[in-house]
């Protein structure tokens, strides 16, 4: 806990964020505060009983997901558990409003030729923020990996 707390003070400077007090520290949540090993033993707890929900194969997915720092788990109140997915999203736009959107995506994977199919599909530019990433971190890796040459 220790540690990530000192790391996200540490990274909030102005302009992108406020200076931290010891009371107030802008964006810190639960998720990014605790050690995934406290999510990936609550759901391996709660692995294949009822008040899960979840079979084998999901649990063991999440778990994966947990330990590669792609999502959160929380328990609402009602004692089911809830995955959160962090989103950093860009938004694109020209002087006249018009918006860089995705509107479809070729069926073919990468290196593979592409099939002539589209996918329909509506979003704006994206990436998955990792567990205790800023971001402004998520979108570089976007403007990187994704909107690069």
């Amino acid at each position: 806990y220790a540690r990530n707390f000192h790391k996200r003070v540490t990274i909030a400077i102005p302009p992108l964020e406020d200076y931290p007090t010891d009371l107030y520290s802008l964006r810190n949540s639960v998720a990014d505060l605790l050690s995934p090993q406290v999510e990936i033993d609550l759901v391996a707890s709660r692995k294949g009983g009822d008040s899960c929900g979840m079979a084998d194969g999901q649990a063991s997915a999440l778990i994966r997901e947990l330990q590669e720092e792609k999502c959160c788990v929380q328990v609402d109140t009602n004692d089911r558990l809830l995955r959160t997915v962090m989103m950093a999203v860009l938004i694109i736009a020209r002087s006249d409003g018009r918006r860089l959107v995705e509107i479809g995506r070729r069926e073919g994977g990468a290196g593979a030729p592409a099939s002539g199919r589209v996918t329909p599909c509506c979003k704006l530019p994206g990436k998955k923020r990792r567990r205790g990433e800023a971001p402004a971190s998520a979108i570089r890796r976007l403007l990187q990996a994704d909107l690069g040459d």
